[in-house]
């Protein structure tokens, strides 16, 4: 097995304990007085009550349009990773570009995770909200970040976090991206560490998060009275992908397999 595979299998071994731990903290914040509280705990992958008590009765029909959506967003993740990797091998693209050409792909395992999870879910008895709520029609960074991308995690920052710091939500906000860079560096850094016995540049990831805080806090000073406002749309979208090689670094391209295994 070679590094990339290893980090790939780590990272997918290592998001379980971290899963059950957020599913706890957040049942925990409302002292388990939920409706069904084990049934959320064990048979749903939701991290958040908030986006638990969101979900919709099973319908007879919720099983085909989910594996309908799974197939489609499989058959373009498989054209979209066929494309990138015969660039990736073939031309030798510099780090920055790779993680730029990761972006897609990182979109749609989002998809397909989120389809799968729920059709597992579907056993709870219960429809539960999609991991991510069609990011690409985002018309500003806050609603891209607070309703679109990500929804399960955003749920749990808000009633974690946000709940508890109503006076100043500006503090919360910065909280929020500065634990979520912390988390990524932690996910995907440390282990690639351990794995390769090499030190990877740690910070980047922060920084990534970071720059969107401050995007954030930016687009609320020019753009709070132009919800629609079209620059405010070219704003969000530039604070959103300018940076991405900072998030998209080499540790997270070998989980993709978009880096030379060494």
């Amino acid at each position: 097995m070679d590094l990339n595979q290893k980090m790939s299998l780590v990272f997918a071994l290592e998001s379980f304990p971290i899963f059950w731990i957020l599913k706890f903290v957040s049942l925990s914040s409302r002292c388990w007085k939920i409706e069904n509280p084990l049934r959320f705990f064990f048979l749903t992958p939701l991290i958040s009550v908030a986006s638990w008590e969101k979900s919709k009765p099973r319908d007879r029909f919720d099983y085909m349009v989910i594996l309908r959506k799974t197939s489609f967003y499989v058959l373009i993740l498989c054209l979209v990773s066929a494309v990138e990797w015969k660039i990736s091998d073939g031309w030798r693209t510099p780090y920055w570009l790779s993680g730029y050409l990761a972006g897609p792909m990182v979109l749609l395992i989002g998809e397909i995770v989120s389809r799968l999870t729920q059709l597992i879910s579907l056993l709870s008895g219960r429809m539960i909200p999609d991991f991510h709520v069609m990011p690409l029609l985002s018309k500003n960074l806050p609603e891209f970040w607070g309703r679109r991308w990500n929804t399960w995690v955003s749920d749990w920052f808000r009633e974690v976090i946000g709940r508890r710091i109503t006076h100043c939500p500006k503090t919360g906000l910065f909280f929020v991206f500065f634990l979520s860079g912390l988390a990524h560096e932690v996910m995907f850094n440390l282990p690639y560490q351990l794995l390769s016995g090499n030190q990877p540049v740690y910070g980047t990831m922060l920084a990534y998060y970071l720059i969107q805080f401050v995007g954030m806090v930016l687009d609320r000073a020019w753009f709070a009275e132009k919800k629609d406002h079209a620059f405010r749309c070219f704003f969000g979208w530039i604070v959103i992908i300018a940076p991405c090689p900072l998030m998209l670094t080499p540790v997270v391209l070998r989980i993709l397999h978009l880096w030379p295994s060494v």
